[in-house]
Order: structure tokens, then sequence, then C-alpha cells
């Protein structure tokens, strides 16, 4: 009896030790090469196979499985450089698009602006209008596209500042009054009693989300009222740090059925083709809105709506509440903004001289105009090296920079610029508008930035900041002969073509039938048919 069982200890014993030398053993071995590949940042290799038998044909088929997940990793990585090299080409596309598309129409606006000063008929004053209304409605184009463009790619950032939301509400009333007193649409805005004066978050954001919504639901609403209401989602007291807002854009407009309102929030998509042709857009506009709810935080933009009887937009964002020191700065803002209306909104500037560094003619001779108007001297050149080289020779009270421009760009020049004068100011002029554009423009030594296209307002806004004005009475003959004489050279810049076909006088009228769903096509086809 003892001997079976030592006979079976010793088979026993034999048998783990061949299991441990050549199965568990060459296991471990190949686990810890394993892990050591794992924790290592270079290139995996196969395990070496050095057995033919059970084991190393798990080794083997281990390194084929290494080997087909390293091609799938490789071509993983080419397809991302792919997708990535493809979306910074869309991006420089659409960039470059934007300052071709925002370089003319700057000199339509200005240029239909200066007209609008002009004693023009009714009927002209009119058409210079529309003039006016049509290109807005482009850049507005523009802006979705590159706004859609970056959240795409991923490249929009929030910035987090304190705020007042009374200021957004004042911007909002400021900008749709006119449109909903003119189609007889009731505005209402409804904010609750309790709301913190001041918030920190990305005030541009959000009212860049409500203009939208607004302008969105007054595009729709043909009779009854728009409303925007904003309300503390919870009891909220001076001591809380935090506060959550519900927005709602309530309106009495076409309404949108079931079947069309999963569409509504999809790129490029409207709820319905016609809608296209009656009312225009691009169909951004709300999915740009959700997806900056989204990025500051929210869950998106819920809707409810009923076809014929109006719609509801809603979304829910937090804000941290300022503390004492943020909420008087901006106090301070608001009271400077109020003084800065009443006191400069009337104001010429006393004749200082300011240097136009711009490539394109019309823009030249358009700003030119829009500063002599303002009484300002004005010099141009037509890039970076003539630029730098004026200020050199010349005393100039202030530098505005255009970026794109042949032989040398604006970031170059007001390099240059710098290199012998810190002080004088430079504000690029620019149609790269981007806030990345911005704050390359600042990076480089520019005191500001101003995207094109710019209103005459917003150019006069901009130089209020670094020039000193006084009451405009005291200038107002000069100005207005210096206007005269800018005008009269940008005349002469637009010399009229002599058309190539020969006009010939018709021997019978004839009608025309003139199908369209836009009046101002109708009124221009129509005119021009008369001839």
């Amino acid at each position: 009896m003892f001997a079976v069982l030592a006979l079976l200890t010793l088979i026993v014993g034999v048998i783990t030790f061949f299991i441990i030398r050549h199965l568990v053993r060459p296991l471990k071995t190949s686990a810890d090469q394993i892990a050591s590949m794992l924790v290592s940042e270079e290139k995996i290799y196969p395990i070496p196979v050095i057995r033919r038998d059970e084991v190393g044909v798990l080794v083997s088929a281990l390194n084929q499985l290494i080997e087909k997940q390293e091609i799938q990793a490789s071509q993983l990585e080419v397809e991302k450089i792919k997708a990535e090299a493809a979306s910074q080409a869309k991006s420089d596309f659409l960039a470059n698009m934007s300052h071709e598309i925002r370089t003319p129409l700057n000199a339509i606006i200005g240029l239909s602006e200066l007209q609008t000063s002009a004693d023009l008929p009714p009927e002209f004053s009119q058409r210079n209008e529309q003039i006016i209304r049509s290109s807005h409605l482009l850049l507005g184009i523009v802006n979705d596209l590159l706004d859609f463009s970056k959240i795409e790619s991923g490249k929009m950032q929030m910035h987090r500042q304190p705020f007042a939301i009374d200021q957004i509400v004042d911007q909002l009333k400021i900008l749709f009054s006119n449109q909903a007193i003119s189609k007889g649409v009731e505005l209402r805005f409804l904010l609750d009693e309790k709301l913190p004066q001041c918030l920190i978050g990305d005030n541009l954001r959000l009212t860049q989300i409500l203009i939208n919504l607004v302008s969105n639901a007054l595009k729709f609403t043909e009779k009854g009222f728009v409303e925007l209401s904003i309300q503390i989602m919870k009891p909220y007291s001076s001591e809380d740090t935090g506060v959550k807002l519900h927005f709602r854009v309530r309106d009495t407009g076409i309404g949108i059925d079931k079947e069309h309102q999963k569409l509504l929030f999809a790129s490029f998509s409207q709820a319905d083709s016609s809608i296209t042709r009656r009312h225009g857009g691009t169909g951004l506009g709300l999915a740009i809105s959700k997806r900056l709810v989204e990025l500051l935080g929210g869950d998106g933009i819920s809707l409810e709506s009923e076809p014929n009887v109006g719609s509801v937009f809603e979304f829910d964002l937090a804000f941290a509440t300022c503390s004492e020191d943020e909420a008087d700065s901006i106090r301070t803002v608001q009271l400077t903004g109020l003084n800065h209306r009443s006191t400069k909104e009337w104001r010429s500037f006393c004749g200082q001289h300011v240097l136009v560094v711009e490539d394109h003619p019309i823009n030249q001779q358009m700003v030119k105009a829009q500063l002599e108007r303002m009484g300002l001297k004005v010099s141009l050149a037509d890039n970076g090296v003539q630029g730098v080289e004026r200020v050199k020779a010349e005393s100039f009270d202030l530098v505005l920079m255009d970026i794109q421009m042949p032989v040398m760009d604006g970031y170059r020049a007001t390099e240059a610029i710098r290199e012998f004068n810190t002080e004088i100011p430079i504000i690029a002029l620019t149609a790269a508008a981007l806030v990345e554009d911005k704050r390359k423009a600042l990076d480089v030594g520019m005191n500001d930035h101003l995207g094109k296209p710019f209103s005459t307002e917003e150019l006069y806004q901009q130089l209020v900041s670094w020039l000193e004005t006084r009451p405009i009475a005291s200038g107002t003959e000069k100005n207005a002969t210096a206007t005269e004489s800018s005008l009269d050279t940008l005349d002469a810049t637009l010399q009229p073509v002599e058309s190539p076909f020969p006009v010939t006088m018709p021997v019978q009228k004839h009608k025309i039938l003139i199908v369209d769903d836009m009046p101002a096509n109708i009124k221009n086809i129509g005119e021009f048919a008369k001839g």
C-alpha cells in the first residue's frame, strides 16, 4: 500500500514538473513579454516562438493577432491624418471664401450707407435700403457657415466672463423691435424679478443662441406675438454661487408638424423645402444654436409645436454668479456705455491724421469717405511695405491696417512698425473676422480689431476709444466738402463700361409675365424690361 502511494506521488510530481516546465513557465514568460510591451511606448514586436507544441501554436496565434491589430492601427492613423487634413482644408477654404466675400461686401455696405445721407428721391432711397438689408442677409449666411465649420471641427471655444443678462435683452430689443413693428407682431420680454444682476459665462454665445431663436420666431410669425421668457429654475438667494436659468422663446407662427420636427435641428435642413424659398435661410441657425447650448453645458433645445398655432423652443443653462468686484465692474461698464452714447454719438473728430493700409481700391475710397465725413484727415497705403515707410516718414494719430495684402501682410507690417513706434494705435481692419484672428492681431502688437464688413457706426465706435472728439457743428462744412471730394474720387474709380451690345428700340411693345416670389426681383426685372 505504501509503495502504491509513493508511486502515485512520484507520478503526480513528474506530471506537475512537466506542466510547470513545459506549459506554465512558457505561458508566464509570454505573459511577462506582453505586459512589458503594454507599458512600453515603443513599437510592439512579435513574441519569439521557441516551441512547436500547443504553447507554440498559442504564441503564434497571438503574434498573428498582434500583427493584424498593428495593421489596423496603422490604417486608422492614416485615415485620421486624412480626415484631419480634409477638415483643415475645409476650414481653410471657408476662411478664404469668407475673406473673399467679406471684402466686396464691405464696399457694398459702406458705399450704400454713404448714400443714405444724400438727398435721394424716395424710390432710390428705398432701393438703397434694400441693398443694405440684402448685404446683411448675405453676411449672416457667411457667419453661419463659419460657425458651423468651427463647431464641426471642434475649434469652437467658450469664454467665461462676467455679464449682465439685462444687456443681452436690451440688445435683442434694439435688433428686433423695428422688424416686429413693421410686421405688426408684438415682441414680449418676460424676466424673472429675482434674476442676478451679474452672471459668469459666455455672453456672446448666449446672445447668438437667443438671436437665432427670436429671429427664427419673427421670421415665421405673421400675427400675434413672439415672447422671450427667462426664469430661475429653483429658489435663489444672494448667498448662492450659481444659478440655473430656463430660457423659452414662444411664438404664434406657422408651427411645425410632428413629422418635420425631427429634421429641424439637422444641419442644412428646414421643416419644408418651400420655406427656404419663402423665408430664406441656410437651415443652420437652429443646428448651430443646439450645438452651442450643448457646448455651454446644456442638454440641447426642446421643441413643442403645432401647425397654425405656434412653437415653443426651450433650454436650460447653469451660470456662476459674480463676486462683488465683478458686479461693480459690470455696473461701471453699463454706466460708461450710457455716457458714451449720450456724449459721443453726435460728435466729430478733431482733424487727426489717419493712415489706411488697404490693398482694395474701392475699400480704400469707401473708408476714406467715411473717415473724412467724421472730420479726419486720411492718407492711403496699398500694402504693408508702403504702410511701414509712411509711418516712418510722417506723423499719424492712428493706423487702420488690413491683414491680407500683397508684398507684406498686416501682421508683419505691424511687427515692423512696433520696432520703432510702440505708441501709435493700430487697428486691424480686415475680413479675417474669427475670434482666433482677433487674438493673433493683438499678439503681434495691434490695439484692436474690426471685422469686415463694418458699418459707419461700428467704425466710429472703434475710433472714439483712441481719438479725441468735439461737437460736430464746428466742422460740418469742412467735413461735407472733404466727403464730396472723396466721393468724386470714388466715382472716378467706378467708371461705367460701355455695353458691347447694340441698343435698338422695339417697334412694338410686348407683355411679359414675371413669376418670382421676391418682390425686389420682380421690380428690378420689370424696370430693366421697360428699358
